[in-house]
């Protein structure tokens, strides 16, 4: 599986970096930088889980996907939780892992739509959102958000007199 999605990325020019296990992704992150990190949950050794999280500290603009067999809410919510992006379960179209890692490229990058102002603060009443550092604060005390969640709060601060549809928070 892991040769076939190596395979499909570089047929599509992205560079491409295989390791075996939690501990190789971390260190690799560490040694390299990248835009988009694809992990399994079922990883021998350190657990996808717990690599996300450490990935997720050491490097939080990086796009993670967990790609897993695991369908169960918990393990979604967990891996979410975790720092994950995005979440595709086995078996997947290959054009649709390709999108989702475009999607997280393009938005690591800095590309579509998100602006670059990736040095300001936004406020609303109490809460501060640090967009350079990826931190919400409530009356100055921080509070943990989840990567989605802070790309949902992101975008409801910066459209507050913009009606939202469904489709366009989709």
């Amino acid at each position: 599986m892991r040769r076939g999605i190596c395979a499909s990325l570089s047929a599509h020019q992205y560079a491409v970096d295989e390791v075996r296990n939690g501990e190789e992704a971390v260190t690799s992150v560490r040694d390299r930088p990248v835009d988009v990190v694809l992990l399994d949950i079922n990883m021998l050794g350190m657990g996808g889980i717990e690599a996300c999280r450490r990935i997720r500290s050491a490097s939080p603009k990086i796009g993670i996907v967990m790609i897993t067999v695991r369908d169960a809410e918990e393990d979604i919510v967990e891996a979410l939780e975790a720092g994950a992006d995005d979440y595709v379960t086995k078996p997947f179209r290959a054009r649709e892992l390709l999108a989702r890692v475009g999607a997280l490229v393009r938005r690591s990058r800095g590309e579509g739509g998100e602006g670059s102002g990736d040095d300001e603060v936004i406020r609303a009443g109490k809460l501060e959102l640090d967009l350079a550092h990826r931190i919400l604060r409530k009356s100055g005390e921080e509070i943990h958000l989840s990567p989605l969640e802070f790309n949902l709060l992101r975008y409801f601060m910066e459209n507050r007199e913009v009606p939202l549809d469904h489709s366009k928070l989709l």
